[in-house]
């Protein structure tokens, strides 16, 4: 419904604010320039300079950097289809982030498989690499804090943690 629709557009624009690597107002020639001498598998989020869409995951690949939009419905955010067909297969996310760390994991597990980047055409552009984001800033101590409990929650029993601390952790629960 509507107010779950808002509350998840809220949750996603909040956790990119937090996240470092969100840039906002960044056009692709710019997300061009930011990206063109990093490694490949660095990205960014950005705004959508495309009206119908919210945000693009701009990223390094082999053959130079590039965007690909992330599109948005009720049942969630998932990355721009060339057909109707390959969108229906394509997961969605809750919100951006969570998108995002599903295919940096996915490339991790899935570095032989062979998945691919396809153009606008349905052709193979590159393989798909996310591996580090672009930091904006430089994360707050208390943010780097907040990712290492994070991590160390995931990898092993969780341990018992006071109410606001929880609280915080919860916020932005990403490695």
């Amino acid at each position: 419904d509507e107010s779950d629709d808002l509350q998840r557009l809220s949750d996603s624009a909040h956790q990119l604010r937090l996240s470092g690597y969100y840039y906002g107002h960044l056009s692709w020639k710019e997300s061009v320039q930011l990206l063109q001498n990093t490694k490949v598998g660095t990205f960014l989020v950005r705004d959508s300079s495309d009206a119908r869409y919210l945000y693009a995951l701009s990223l390094q690949t082999d053959k130079g950097p590039t965007s690909v939009r992330i599109h948005y419905s009720s049942s969630g955010f998932r990355l721009d289809a060339c057909s109707t067909g390959m969108a229906d297969h394509l997961p969605r996310f809750r919100t951006v982030l969570d998108l995002v760390d599903h295919y940096v994991a996915k490339w991790s597990q899935c570095r032989d498989k062979g998945q691919f980047w396809l153009d606008n055409s349905g052709q193979v552009h590159s393989e798909v690499v996310l591996i580090r984001p672009l930091m904006r800033d430089c994360p707050s101590l208390k943010h780097l804090c907040r990712l290492a409990c994070n991590n160390q929650q995931r990898q092993q029993q969780p341990q018992p943690i006071p109410p606001t601390i929880k609280s915080y952790l919860n916020e932005y629960p990403y490695q």
